[in-house]
C-alpha cells in the first residue's frame, strides 16, 4: 500500500503546476481500472484512452469536487446511476468511443452537468426518449451518434 501512495505522490508532483493535483492526467496508461488512491481534491480527471471496462462508486472515493471526468476511448459498456450520482459538481462528462448501449438517467442526479459527450457509442435506444430526458434536465448533449439518425448538437 505504501508503494501505491508513493506512486500517487509522484504523479501529483509531475502535475504540481496543476494546483496540487487539482488536474490529474492518467490518459493512455493502459489502465483496466482506476487507481485506488485518487486524491480527494481532484477537479479534472483524465482517464481517456485506457482499457477501463466499468465504473464503480469506490473508483472516485466519493469525490465531491470533481468537475470534469474524461473517460473517452475506454471499454465501458454500462453505467449505473448510483455509481456516479454523488458527483454533484460534475459539469462535463466525456464518454465518447466506449461500448455504451444504454444511457441511464444520470443527468437527473447530477445537477451541475451541462456537457455530455457520447459520440461513437453503439446506443441502442429510442432516440426521442433520450432527447426528451435530456431536454427535461436542461443538459447540453454534444456529439451523439445514434444508428444513422440525425440529432441536434445541443439542446436548449
Amino acid at each position: 500500500m505504501e508503494i501505491r501512495r508513493l506512486l500517487w505522490l509522484l504523479v501529483c508532483l509531475a502535475n504540481f503546476e496543476e494546483r496540487l493535483c487539482g488536474n490529474v492526467n492518467l490518459s493512455g496508461k493502459s489502465l483496466t481500472s482506476l487507481p485506488d488512491d485518487i486524491v480527494q481534491n481532484v477537479t479534472h480527471l483524465y482517464l481517456n484512452v485506457n482499457d477501463i471496462t466499468r465504473i464503480r462508486r469506490t473508483d472516485f472515493n466519493d469525490n465531491t469536487t470533481l468537475t470534469i471526468l474524461n473517460m473517452d476511448s475506454n471499454e465501458i459498456a454500462t453505467i449505473a446511476v448510483e455509481e456516479l450520482s454523488y458527483l454533484i459538481k460534475l459539469t462535463g462528462l466525456y464518454l465518447s468511443n466506449n461500448r455504451l448501449t444504454t444511457l441511464p438517467g444520470i443527468a437527473q442526479f447530477m445537477p451541475s452537468l451541462n456537457e455530455l459527450f457520447l459520440e461513437g457509442n453503439p446506443l441502442d435506444c429510442c432516440c426521442s426518449d433520450i432527447w426528451v430526458n435530456l431536454r427535461d434536465c436542461a443538459l447540453v448533449c454534444t456529439h451523439v451518434d445514434t444508428q444513422g439518425e440525425s440529432n441536434p448538437s445541443s439542446l436548449d
